[in-house]
């Protein structure tokens, strides 16, 4: 209240920590000085003794020949209540409580920033979508909060860990030492291959981890976020469970993906692949009684491509499905031709995995025989 204040040290309510700067700031401006700036952030003291969070405003001004000058208290706690939750919101993951990539981004930049030694370990939690898709999301939200403490109970406690995705989390600790980042991460899938009850049901859940150090494999975060990345990937596709340690041909092998799925659409735009015919005899009078439909690509300069040289890439491509109606269209063409010539001719056509994801396989196949 006025009466408790008027007369009393502006340090009734400041607290001790801070007052020996306000008071440098009173007797700075005492001195015809401006003070050292407009806006300073305390912790200030209500008559009761709480602390709190506050906003010093400073005001100076000429009255004639006097020199006023008003302090100006705000009590900034709503105002930072409101700002922490903010911040949680953009760097905590709401479901599991962790740091989100966000965070992990900053702590990665300050480590690269410093030069401080790190590894980086990147978890990926397999089973959770069957989960979902059999038990519902909220069984699926509840594995992934059990999986998130299996990881923690597991993990060094100098590691910071962070939820990146949506069944991945990282792993960032200090130091290089790829033996023990690898161990580390082995203890993490152990703790993962425990059973997990949710909703009654026991369930099973797997995890492979991807292993990058600074700044062996990456100078910038996105570097080393996809180091990491790119060996979590190359672990998954050989099996749950399994640890791998970045090398850089998996860097190699990624960008030539990217090139050759590139180059494949510019080779369907200009024509470049072909149909070879193997011919199909009966034995026993050595008639042509039909043929098998194999697809070349003529590369403009690596010559002509056998299947097993681009169909792995093409299949996991979103040009699959597209290639493999021409080559079913350019089939039926050739063999439409052919029995002009010779009567009943048979061709057969191989169909691709895209074709059956597509949901209209038999209708597109009864629409090219007519």
């Amino acid at each position: 209240t006025a009466e408790a204040i008027l007369g009393q040290s502006l340090d009734l309510i400041i607290d001790e920590a801070h007052q020996e700067a306000v008071r440098v700031a009173i007797a700075r401006v005492h001195s015809g000085e401006e003070p050292a700036g407009n806006v300073n952030e305390l912790i200030g003291v209500r008559a009761n003794g709480e602390r709190f969070p506050i906003e010093h405003y400073w005001a100076r001004w000429n009255e004639g020949d006097a020199v006023r000058f008003a302090s100006i208290v705000r009590d900034m706690t709503a105002k930072r209540r409101e700002q922490d939750a903010l911040y949680h919101l953009a760097n905590y993951d709401s479901l599991t409580e962790l740091p989100n990539r966000n965070l992990l981004r900053r702590r990665l930049r300050e480590a690269l920033t410093e030069r401080r030694e790190a590894g980086l370990v990147i978890i990926g939690v397999n089973g959770v979508a069957d989960i979902a898709n059999t038990l519902g999301h909220a069984a699926g939200d509840s594995v992934l909060q059990q999986a998130a403490r299996h990881i923690q109970s597991a993990a060094p406690d100098s590691g910071f860990l962070a939820r990146i995705g949506n069944d991945e989390f990282a792993l960032l600790m200090s130091g290089r030492d790829p033996i023990g980042l690898s161990n580390s991460a082995r203890k993490i899938n152990s703790a993962l291959a425990a059973p997990i009850v949710v909703d009654g049901h026991e369930v099973r859940i797997a995890g492979n981890c991807g292993v990058a150090v600074a700044p062996d494999h990456g100078e910038t975060v996105d570097d080393l976020l996809g180091a990491a990345k790119l060996a979590l990937d190359q672990s998954r596709s050989s099996g749950r469970g399994g640890v791998l340690l970045y090398i850089p041909a998996l860097r190699a092998e990624a960008i030539a993906r990217r090139m050759y799925d590139v180059e494949l659409h510019r080779a369907f735009e200009r024509s470049e692949f072909e149909l070879f015919y193997q011919p199909q005899v009966r034995m026993k009078d050595g008639a042509l009684i039909g043929a098998e439909a194999l697809i070349r690509w003529r590369h403009p300069t690596r010559g002509l491509l056998a299947p097993a040289a681009f169909l792995p890439s093409l299949d996991a491509s979103p040009l699959a499905a597209a290639v493999s109606e021409w080559v079913l269209k350019t089939a039926c063409a050739q063999a439409a031709a052919w029995r002009r010539e010779s009567g009943d001719f048979q061709i057969g056509v191989n169909l691709t995995s895209a074709q059956f994801r597509t949901g209209d396989l038999s209708q597109s196949v009864l629409e090219t025989l007519a």
